[in-house]
């Protein structure tokens, strides 16, 4: 059996008062050549919010996967960030190669889409953006990875969960949420 791409590490940028239009998000600590970066970016409040729509210009390189000269941060900019929380997830497979995004959904509820994995082994991965700040989780056997921001700005919280199947994964409703905020699910495959 081939076992699921792993959780190398995870950073964070954002929380508390808006700051601007730019954002710096490091680079995870302890990623190699080969891991699969993930950046996650909660742009504030509802459609019709002072921060909504919110045009994100990527980062330039962004599309590369690290290597040697793996920049320590990029930087997100917009012309309308609002309450702006951010979040990067680094993975890699358990030879060192490269994880590859089986599927991958974003919706405006803050309860994960149902997905059906490609294979017995993918990673799941269910981020959680709460427009209010509010602090949140996920139930068991979902990790916790990382959290985010403070009431009453944006929030941002991170988790997955290896498969071992399979079998269609439900949705996965975050706890402790203010029913306002949106999510992203995403399969990794070996």
């Amino acid at each position: 059996m081939t076992s699921s791409p792993q959780f190398v590490s995870s950073s964070t940028a954002g929380g508390g008062t808006p700051s601007g239009n730019n954002l710096v998000l490091p680079v995870p600590t302890g990623i190699s050549a080969g891991d699969l970066l993930i950046a996650v970016l909660d742009t504030g409040g509802p459609v019709g919010s002072g921060g909504d729509p919110t045009t994100v210009v990527i980062p330039t390189g962004w599309t590369l996967l690290p290597n040697a000269s793996e920049p320590t941060s990029y930087s997100f900019n917009s012309g309308n960030f609002n309450n702006v929380t951010a979040v990067m997830l680094a993975y890699v497979n358990p030879d060192g190669t490269t994880p590859m995004i089986d599927q991958s959904s974003w919706n405006t509820t803050m309860t994960s889409d149902a997905l059906t994995p490609s294979t017995p082994a993918d990673t799941l991965i269910t981020v959680y953006g709460d427009y209010n700040g509010y602090s949140r989780s996920v139930p068991s056997p979902s990790d916790n990875r990382v959290f985010v921001g403070d009431a009453p700005y944006a929030s941002t919280l991170a988790a997955d969960q290896y498969l071992t199947s399979a079998a269609p994964v439900p949705g996965i409703t975050a706890s402790g949420n203010s029913a306002q905020g949106t999510s992203v699910t995403i399969l990794l495959a070996y």
